[in-house]
């Protein structure tokens, strides 16, 4: 749904990946990857 396009684009705003892949146990699993900055960064 949109819900998850406004994920997608705030996860992609913030240089991130968001995956989906089908879970095991039935459904969708969601993965967010968002990087993490430094004070030294």
């Amino acid at each position: 749904g949109l819900g998850l396009a406004i994920c997608e684009n705030i996860v992609e705003a913030h240089n991130g990946k968001i995956m989906a892949m089908p879970s095991a146990i039935g459904g969708v699993k969601i993965l967010i990857v968002l990087p993490v900055y430094s004070e030294d960064n």
